[in-house]
């Protein structure tokens, strides 16, 4: 909500990719500046989504299908998570 004071792109030691940065930017912005005033097809011409088949997205496996035991499995979740600061995110 207050992404123009607190949002920021991690220092160098972690690797993101100037589309990744790109398309996250474009999403964290003010409403009327947001990607996807033209629906999908924004997302289906930005180079961070362009090896999407987007024609057979729903044959498609999951990039990544979590194993859990049952519904209440919080296993998959980072424990050291909380309440406090959270990455990508200053605090003052």
């Amino acid at each position: 909500m207050n992404h123009k004071d607190r949002f920021y792109f991690p220092d160098d030691d972690i690797e993101i990719s100037s589309d990744a940065k790109d398309l996250i930017s474009r999403l964290i912005c003010d409403r009327q500046e947001r990607f996807g005033q033209k629906g999908l097809a924004d997302f289906k011409a930005h180079p961070f989504l362009c090896s999407i088949d987007w024609d057979n997205i729903r044959e498609q496996p999951a990039p990544f299908i979590p194993e859990i035991e049952n519904e209440t499995d919080t296993s998959n979740f980072d424990p050291d998570l909380d309440d406090g600061p959270k990455a990508g995110f200053q605090t003052n």
